[in-house]
Protein backbone atom coordinates (compact mmCIF):
# COMPACT_ATOMS: atom_id res chain seq x y z
CA UNK A 1 0.00 0.00 0.00
CA UNK A 2 1.55 3.45 -0.64
CA UNK A 3 -1.09 5.34 1.30
CA UNK A 4 -4.15 5.70 2.61
CA UNK A 5 -6.98 6.70 -0.39
CA UNK A 6 -7.99 10.10 0.56
CA UNK A 7 -4.22 11.26 1.19
CA UNK A 8 -3.21 14.59 -1.01
CA UNK A 9 -0.45 12.16 -3.01
CA UNK A 10 -2.58 8.98 -3.72
CA UNK A 11 -5.15 11.33 -5.02
CA UNK A 12 -2.68 12.90 -6.93
CA UNK A 13 -1.43 9.29 -8.17
CA UNK A 14 -5.27 8.10 -8.89
CA UNK A 15 -5.55 11.54 -10.89
CA UNK A 16 -2.74 10.72 -12.77
CA UNK A 17 -3.55 6.88 -13.49
CA UNK A 18 -6.74 8.64 -14.54
CA UNK A 19 -5.02 10.36 -17.25
CA UNK A 20 -3.45 7.15 -18.64
CA UNK A 21 -6.51 5.57 -18.73
CA UNK A 22 -8.57 7.99 -20.50
CA UNK A 23 -6.04 8.06 -23.07
CA UNK A 24 -5.87 4.52 -23.40
CA UNK A 25 -9.48 3.82 -23.35
CA UNK A 26 -9.58 6.38 -25.64
CA UNK A 27 -7.23 4.95 -28.24
CA UNK A 28 -7.38 1.23 -27.55
CA UNK A 29 -9.45 0.18 -24.57
CA UNK A 30 -8.32 -1.38 -21.32
CA UNK A 31 -8.25 1.48 -19.07
CA UNK A 32 -9.84 -0.60 -16.13
CA UNK A 33 -6.88 -2.78 -16.18
CA UNK A 34 -4.54 -0.21 -14.84
CA UNK A 35 -7.20 1.70 -13.18
CA UNK A 36 -8.35 -1.48 -10.53
CA UNK A 37 -5.05 -2.26 -9.76
CA UNK A 38 -4.47 1.28 -8.47
CA UNK A 39 -7.48 1.79 -6.68
CA UNK A 40 -6.24 -1.75 -4.75
CA UNK A 41 -2.65 -0.78 -4.40
CA UNK A 42 -3.51 2.39 -3.13
CA UNK A 43 -5.31 0.80 -0.12
CA UNK A 44 -9.06 0.02 -1.22
CA UNK A 45 -10.63 -3.26 -0.45
CA UNK A 46 -10.77 -5.19 -4.41
CA UNK A 47 -14.73 -4.99 -3.94
CA UNK A 48 -14.44 -1.19 -2.84
CA UNK A 49 -11.77 -0.73 -5.86
CA UNK A 50 -14.56 -2.33 -8.46
CA UNK A 51 -17.55 -0.20 -7.32
CA UNK A 52 -15.25 2.87 -7.32
CA UNK A 53 -13.99 2.27 -10.30
CA UNK A 54 -17.38 2.63 -11.89
CA UNK A 55 -17.69 6.70 -11.61
CA UNK A 56 -14.44 7.18 -13.95
CA UNK A 57 -16.03 4.81 -16.47
CA UNK A 58 -19.16 6.33 -16.34
CA UNK A 59 -17.21 9.99 -16.98
CA UNK A 60 -16.02 9.03 -19.65
CA UNK A 61 -18.56 6.96 -21.60
CA UNK A 62 -20.62 9.68 -21.40
CA UNK A 63 -17.83 12.41 -22.22
CA UNK A 64 -16.86 9.76 -25.39
CA UNK A 65 -20.78 9.65 -26.13
CA UNK A 66 -21.19 13.60 -26.98
CA UNK A 67 -17.95 13.41 -28.45
CA UNK A 68 -19.29 10.73 -30.88
CA UNK A 69 -22.92 12.67 -31.53
CA UNK A 70 -20.94 16.04 -32.34
CA UNK A 71 -18.66 13.90 -34.85
CA UNK A 72 -22.65 12.84 -36.69
CA UNK A 73 -22.60 9.10 -34.95
CA UNK A 74 -25.09 9.45 -33.04
CA UNK A 75 -26.53 5.56 -32.34
CA UNK A 76 -28.88 5.95 -29.64
CA UNK A 77 -31.83 4.05 -31.23
CA UNK A 78 -29.72 0.64 -32.16
CA UNK A 79 -28.18 1.24 -28.39
CA UNK A 80 -32.21 1.06 -27.01
CA UNK A 81 -33.11 -1.59 -28.78
CA UNK A 82 -29.44 -3.35 -27.43
CA UNK A 83 -29.86 -1.96 -24.04
CA UNK A 84 -32.69 -4.27 -22.04
CA UNK A 85 -30.23 -7.33 -22.23
CA UNK A 86 -27.39 -5.48 -21.13
CA UNK A 87 -28.90 -3.84 -18.15
CA UNK A 88 -30.58 -7.02 -17.18
CA UNK A 89 -27.00 -8.83 -16.76
CA UNK A 90 -25.25 -5.77 -15.56
CA UNK A 91 -27.12 -5.75 -12.80
CA UNK A 92 -27.49 -9.42 -12.28
CA UNK A 93 -23.72 -8.90 -12.45
CA UNK A 94 -23.57 -6.34 -10.07
CA UNK A 95 -25.57 -7.42 -7.29
CA UNK A 96 -23.53 -10.62 -7.36
CA UNK A 97 -20.41 -8.94 -7.11
CA UNK A 98 -21.66 -6.67 -4.03
CA UNK A 99 -22.78 -10.23 -2.36
CA UNK A 100 -19.00 -11.30 -3.10
CA UNK A 101 -16.92 -11.56 -0.12
CA UNK A 102 -14.45 -9.01 0.03
CA UNK A 103 -11.22 -11.66 0.35
CA UNK A 104 -12.48 -13.91 -2.03
CA UNK A 105 -13.50 -10.78 -4.23
CA UNK A 106 -9.22 -10.46 -4.72
CA UNK A 107 -8.26 -13.38 -6.64
CA UNK A 108 -11.55 -13.28 -9.04
CA UNK A 109 -9.46 -9.65 -9.62
CA UNK A 110 -6.49 -11.06 -10.44
CA UNK A 111 -7.45 -14.08 -12.53
CA UNK A 112 -9.51 -11.47 -15.02
CA UNK A 113 -6.58 -9.44 -15.18
CA UNK A 114 -4.56 -11.91 -16.48
CA UNK A 115 -6.82 -13.40 -18.50
CA UNK A 116 -7.34 -9.53 -20.08
CA UNK A 117 -3.69 -9.18 -20.37
CA UNK A 118 -3.37 -12.32 -22.17
CA UNK A 119 -5.96 -11.62 -24.46
CA UNK A 120 -4.70 -8.14 -25.04
CA UNK A 121 -1.20 -9.44 -26.02
CA UNK A 122 -1.94 -12.32 -27.88
CA UNK A 123 -5.04 -11.54 -29.85
CA UNK A 124 -4.67 -8.13 -30.49
CA UNK A 125 -6.45 -8.45 -34.18
CA UNK A 126 -10.01 -9.66 -32.20
CA UNK A 127 -11.55 -5.97 -33.05
CA UNK A 128 -10.88 -5.90 -36.82
CA UNK A 129 -13.99 -3.80 -38.36
CA UNK A 130 -16.06 -5.25 -41.31
CA UNK A 131 -18.76 -2.98 -43.09
CA UNK A 132 -21.75 -5.51 -43.44
CA UNK A 133 -24.98 -5.58 -42.37
CA UNK A 134 -25.77 -5.76 -38.64
CA UNK A 135 -28.35 -8.49 -37.56
CA UNK A 136 -29.55 -9.38 -34.00
CA UNK A 137 -30.80 -13.41 -32.73
CA UNK A 138 -31.59 -14.73 -29.74
CA UNK A 139 -27.83 -15.72 -29.79
CA UNK A 140 -26.79 -12.51 -29.66
CA UNK A 141 -29.18 -11.24 -26.91
CA UNK A 142 -27.60 -14.10 -24.85
CA UNK A 143 -24.29 -12.53 -25.47
CA UNK A 144 -25.51 -8.84 -24.74
CA UNK A 145 -26.92 -10.31 -21.58
CA UNK A 146 -23.47 -12.64 -20.71
CA UNK A 147 -21.45 -9.17 -21.31
CA UNK A 148 -23.50 -7.12 -19.37
CA UNK A 149 -23.37 -9.22 -16.68
CA UNK A 150 -19.63 -9.67 -16.45
CA UNK A 151 -19.40 -5.69 -16.85
CA UNK A 152 -21.33 -5.66 -13.86
CA UNK A 153 -19.39 -8.09 -12.13
CA UNK A 154 -15.90 -7.13 -13.00
CA UNK A 155 -15.95 -4.13 -15.39
CA UNK A 156 -11.74 -4.72 -16.79
CA UNK A 157 -11.88 -5.37 -20.56
CA UNK A 158 -15.66 -5.43 -20.66
CA UNK A 159 -15.19 -2.96 -23.79
CA UNK A 160 -12.88 -5.32 -25.96
CA UNK A 161 -15.62 -8.00 -24.70
CA UNK A 162 -18.38 -5.43 -26.11
CA UNK A 163 -16.60 -4.34 -29.40
CA UNK A 164 -15.71 -8.26 -30.63
CA UNK A 165 -19.55 -8.44 -29.84
CA UNK A 166 -20.77 -5.86 -31.50
CA UNK A 167 -18.19 -6.48 -34.41
CA UNK A 168 -17.70 -9.65 -34.45
CA UNK A 169 -21.06 -11.16 -33.82
CA UNK A 170 -23.56 -8.59 -35.06
CA UNK A 171 -21.67 -7.21 -38.00
CA UNK A 172 -21.30 -3.71 -37.37
CA UNK A 173 -18.45 -1.56 -38.57
CA UNK A 174 -15.97 -0.48 -36.42
CA UNK A 175 -16.98 3.52 -35.69
CA UNK A 176 -20.39 2.24 -35.47
CA UNK A 177 -19.78 -0.27 -32.99
CA UNK A 178 -17.01 1.76 -30.67
CA UNK A 179 -20.31 4.94 -30.73
CA UNK A 180 -22.77 1.86 -29.58
CA UNK A 181 -20.12 0.35 -27.25
CA UNK A 182 -19.84 3.17 -25.28
CA UNK A 183 -23.38 4.51 -24.68
CA UNK A 184 -24.23 0.84 -23.28
CA UNK A 185 -21.07 1.26 -20.89
CA UNK A 186 -22.67 4.46 -20.02
CA UNK A 187 -25.87 2.76 -19.29
CA UNK A 188 -25.07 -0.50 -17.39
CA UNK A 189 -21.61 1.57 -15.58
CA UNK A 190 -24.79 3.62 -14.31
CA UNK A 191 -26.75 0.92 -13.34
CA UNK A 192 -24.06 -0.96 -11.63
CA UNK A 193 -22.50 2.04 -10.03
CA UNK A 194 -26.24 2.41 -8.57
CA UNK A 195 -26.36 -1.16 -7.08
CA UNK A 196 -22.42 -0.60 -5.58
CA UNK A 197 -23.10 2.77 -4.28
CA UNK A 198 -26.77 1.14 -2.34
CA UNK A 199 -24.20 -1.36 -1.00
CA UNK A 200 -21.78 0.96 0.71
CA UNK A 201 -18.92 -0.01 -2.13
CA UNK A 202 -17.67 3.07 -3.28
CA UNK A 203 -15.26 5.19 -2.37
CA UNK A 204 -16.25 8.46 -3.82
CA UNK A 205 -13.47 11.27 -2.97
CA UNK A 206 -10.85 8.92 -5.12
CA UNK A 207 -13.06 8.04 -7.42
CA UNK A 208 -13.60 11.18 -8.28
CA UNK A 209 -10.18 12.01 -8.27
CA UNK A 210 -9.96 9.48 -10.82
CA UNK A 211 -12.89 10.49 -12.70
CA UNK A 212 -11.18 13.84 -12.72
CA UNK A 213 -8.03 12.24 -14.70
CA UNK A 214 -9.65 10.44 -17.07
CA UNK A 215 -11.78 12.57 -18.18
CA UNK A 216 -8.51 15.21 -19.18
CA UNK A 217 -7.36 11.80 -20.59
CA UNK A 218 -9.85 11.43 -22.73
CA UNK A 219 -9.51 14.99 -24.46
CA UNK A 220 -5.90 14.09 -24.58
CA UNK A 221 -6.85 10.81 -26.01
CA UNK A 222 -9.55 12.41 -29.09
CA UNK A 223 -6.85 14.35 -30.08
CA UNK A 224 -3.99 11.55 -29.85
CA UNK A 225 -6.19 9.46 -31.99
CA UNK A 226 -4.84 10.38 -35.40
CA UNK A 227 -1.37 10.73 -34.38
CA UNK A 228 -0.53 7.09 -32.78
CA UNK A 229 -1.14 3.78 -33.20
CA UNK A 230 -3.62 1.92 -31.07
CA UNK A 231 -2.06 -1.12 -31.38
CA UNK A 232 1.21 -0.32 -29.69
CA UNK A 233 -0.80 0.83 -26.18
CA UNK A 234 -1.66 -2.63 -26.18
CA UNK A 235 1.35 -4.26 -24.75
CA UNK A 236 2.23 -1.78 -22.23
CA UNK A 237 -1.28 -2.73 -20.97
CA UNK A 238 -1.19 -6.13 -21.04
CA UNK A 239 2.43 -6.46 -19.29
CA UNK A 240 0.56 -4.12 -16.27
CA UNK A 241 -2.36 -5.94 -16.28
CA UNK A 242 -0.55 -9.72 -16.32
CA UNK A 243 2.00 -7.79 -13.71
CA UNK A 244 -0.93 -6.62 -10.95
CA UNK A 245 -3.19 -10.36 -11.96
CA UNK A 246 0.10 -12.20 -10.56
CA UNK A 247 0.51 -10.03 -7.70
CA UNK A 248 -3.00 -9.99 -6.46
CA UNK A 249 -3.20 -13.80 -7.39
CA UNK A 250 -0.07 -14.22 -4.80
CA UNK A 251 -1.43 -11.90 -2.25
Amino acid sequence: MLATPDDPLALLVLALVGVVAGVINTLAGGGSLLTLPALVFLGLPAGVANGTNRISVLVQSLSATATFAREGERPFRQAGRLALPTLAGALAGAYLATRWPGDAFRPVLGGVLVVMGLLTALRPRLLEGREQVATTGPLHLLGLFLVGAYGGFAQAGVGFLLLFLLVGGLGHALARANALKVVLVALFTGLSLLVFGLSAQVAWLPGVALAVGAGLGGIAGARLAMKVQARWLRYPVALFALASGISLLLR
